[in-house]
């Protein structure tokens, strides 16, 4: 490495000459679409110091480092901030960028210590961080022009990767060298995608490992038609986050003896009374005058119906505290949102996959803001400040608007463009062997281009669905409803006379999208709107060992 951080302090001059009016801006445009304003970004080896400034001219906090003395000045002086001199081998961060940017600088560091390299910055990303970087195309290793390199191909990079647990590749593509005279040469474009470290999956989806923390959250009703956050551990998953809130709420140690092991218990708190809490008016019992009911310990019967236990004192020292009952209950009520979240965008990644086949890639950049601004809501679900919660979510939002936006200009210029099917059966055959000889392929290709409508329908109905939600996680169901309207209306507006012809070859055929379409969205928008609205009861299913356990744990501190 000292040699060719030798050549870049003695060609400094030369080397940001030559390189500081590349036009990077496809490079950008595949980075960016995963960044939001006010993402902070570490350029990984800067050069000349040409991107530290694109990026703080759009408004990102920036912090750039390189390995060259000479091209730390350089770049210092193009971009107006201090370049850290450090070499990549050497750095530190924890969990403090949201996207590195390592445009042709990793190419310098040799095989055998790209790993270490490659972990050091998932440390330096936080959960579901982005990671630009690129490499000769090749698979050459040793010194070229003065200078050693590490050239990657797709099985090189995807093999080092697949070792690296934290990092995924998201997306990755080939492009020329935009150095004037240099278009003959290859590089390898990536983004990658660092795995949160404590991320909520689908029951299919859990990953076991000692730092995953998976809870399910679902809103049910119980028979009077209350609203009930019901809230379970998944198997061999730990659950000592809920369990904790609840012996710092309420005293349980105090109804221990009524407690027993194998048996499974469900703790009630009655939510509505969050404001009461607030305020101090704490009730130790149910008031037999007002009514007001506290947390209370049910013991679940063999019907599944729970049956009273106990009430849950609350403790008086868990008001001066702050009120982690409603922490908690945000937190549960996140859970919820976020599983939702997921099976919506599972579901729209399923779809996709299906329609990157018809399209060969030209739904690349729409799927990919969406995913932006499902990856953005999901990592400001995990965000305890409200204000930078709120502000990621809103950020991921714009991207899902901006996402769903796009797929309906796609799916209604797909149904105008379909061209009626004849209704007179001779017409048809007519326009068969015209079209397709006697091959009679002419209906088998409708049928084909219909079956694509229709997976670009689903795709859309599934963004509409996910926009929807990002309004649901804040509560706002005046946004959930008019988004729904604007998805309905979109539907109704579409011209879909001659797509209604493939009815004459198929009479029978149910749930075309034209036929079900606003039905289907209508039915989304009530569920939708339903989960949005606050909950009257906050559920947790625990086992009576759990719950003897944390009482242990509890008098032991």
């Amino acid at each position: 490495m000292s040699k060719t951080l030798d050549y870049y302090n003695e060609n400094a001059e030369a080397f940001c000459e030559n390189t500081v009016n590349a036009d990077m801006s496809s490079q950008y445009n595949m980075f960016e679409k995963y960044m939001f304003d006010g993402a902070r970004v570490l350029d990984f080896g800067c050069g000349s110091g040409r991107d530290t400034k694109y990026f703080i001219e759009q408004g990102y906090h920036v912090e750039a480092i390189d390995g060259s003395e000479e091209l730390c000045k350089r770049a210092s002086e193009l971009a107006g901030i201090e370049v850290k001199n450090i070499y990549f081998q050497d750095i530190e961060y924890s969990n403090e960028f949201d996207g590195v940017w390592a445009c042709a600088s990793l190419l310098h560091v040799p095989a055998g210590e790209l790993k270490s390299v490659f972990i050091k910055i998932a440390k330096a990303l936080r959960d579901n961080g982005i990671l630009y970087a690129s490499f000769k195309y090749g698979d050459f290793e040793g010194e070229r022009n003065g200078r050693m390199f590490t050239d990657m191909n797709e099985d090189s990079i995807e093999a080092l990767i697949n070792d690296i647990p934290e990092l995924e590749i998201k997306e990755s593509y080939i492009s020329g060298d935009v150095r004037e005279g240099r278009g003959d040469e290859q590089w390898l474009n990536m983004i990658l995608i660092k795995h949160s470290k404590k991320e909520l999956k689908t029951k299919d989806e859990i990953v076991e490992t000692e730092e995953v923390e998976v809870l399910s959250g679902e809103i049910v009703f119980d028979e009077t038609g209350h609203r009930i956050l019901r809230v379970t551990p998944e198997e061999k998953v730990k659950f000592a986050g809920a369990l904790d809130c609840l012996a710092q709420c309420f005293s349980i140690g105090d109804i221990s003896a009524n407690i027993q092991k194998g048996v499974e218990y469900v703790v009630q708190i009655p939510v509505k009374y969050q404001e009461m809490i607030n305020k101090g008016e704490v009730y130790i019992n149910k008031n037999g005058r007002t009514g007001i009911e506290w947390p209370t310990l049910m013991r679940k019967a063999e019907n599944g119906r729970p049956q009273f236990v106990d009430n849950l004192p609350i403790k008086q020292q868990s008001l001066v505290q702050g009120n982690p009952v409603q922490d908690m209950c945000t937190n549960f009520h996140n859970i919820a949102m976020q599983q939702q979240m997921a099976q919506i965008a599972s579901q729209l990644q399923k779809t996709y996959e299906i329609v990157r086949l018809i399209e060969q890639g030209q739904q690349d950049d729409r799927i990919a803001v969406l995913e932006a601004g499902r990856d953005e809501i999901a990592y400001a679900l995990t965000l305890k400040d409200k204000a930078a919660r709120r502000m990621h979510i809103e950020s991921g939002r714009s991207k899902l608007i901006e996402g769903t936006s796009l797929l309906s200009k796609a799916f209604e210029r797909r149904v105008t463009n379909f061209e009626a099917i004849p209704k007179n059966p001779l017409l048809r055959f007519g326009k068969a062997v015209l079209e397709s000889g006697f091959d009679n392929d002419y209906l088998v290709e409708k049928d084909k281009e219909y079956n694509n409508i229709e997976e670009c329908y689903e795709l859309y109905k599934q963004a509409t669905i996910m926009l929807a939600m990002s309004w649901a996680i804040t509560g706002e169901n005046e946004a959930v409803k008019a988004t729904f309207d604007k998805g309905i209306s979109f539907l109704k507006g579409l011209d879909c006379e001659a797509i209604k012809t493939v009815e004459y070859v198929h009479k029978d055929a149910k749930d075309l999208f034209f036929q079900v379409g606003v039905g289907e969205l209508k039915k989304e928008q009530k569920i939708c709107i339903e989960k949005a609205e606050s909950y009257d009861t906050l559920m947790i299913e625990v086992s009576g060992d759990k719950l003897l356990e944390v009482i242990e744990h509890g008098k032991a501190e």
